[in-house]
């Protein structure tokens, strides 16, 4: 697998390698494709794209080309030229076990584009949650407007608020 840092450095973070992730743990990532830069500049954010990893080395991601999928992180990772990985850390196993449950009843739903752009467009500030975690994802997040179709932190999201252990403080808004 390719070797890309999992925390960024020049934030006091740790480089980790990809055997310390667990459950439920939150990724964010970048690539240096034009479309990484469109959704970095409308969510003026410094990364693009969520995804969820569930163990064993997978992640769940929902990715325009195909939707929602279940893929190794490796393979998440082929085109990523910075990943960081964020942990709740007060969620039981029981709550891990509901989010990935939830992800994975997703699998093969659609791709929520036009949710993706209300959410660059709103540009919402994202409202960190209980005290003690750290939850930031980077982009601009989103509800579902059904259970068809999901952009990147829509999808995460959502299967934290599933798992009632919300990411957020307030539901943000998609609407332009």
């Amino acid at each position: 697998m390719k070797n890309i840092p999992l925390t960024p450095e020049r934030s006091g973070g740790l480089c980790i390698p990809s055997s310390s992730l667990v459950k439920a743990d939150l990724i964010v990532s970048t690539t240096n494709a034009l479309g990484s830069k469109v959704i970095r500049t409308g969510t003026s954010s410094s990364v693009s794209h969520a995804m969820l990893y569930i163990g064993e080395g997978m992640v769940i991601e929902a990715v325009f080309s195909t939707g929602v999928r279940h893929v190794p992180l490796s393979s998440a990772f082929v085109d990523a030229s910075l990943a960081v990985s964020y942990r709740r850390v007060d969620l039981s196993d029981g709550d891990r076990d509901a989010i990935v449950h939830f992800a994975k009843t997703k699998v093969g739903k659609g791709y929520d584009a036009s949710g993706a752009l209300g959410a660059g467009v709103a540009r919402n500030p994202i409202a960190c949650g209980a005290s003690g975690v750290l939850v930031c994802l980077g982009a601009k997040l989103g509800l579902a407007s059904n259970d068809d179709r999901f952009f990147c932190s829509e999808l995460i999201f959502s299967a934290f608020a599933a798992a009632n252990r919300p990411i957020t403080k307030q539901r943000p808004s998609t609407s332009v």
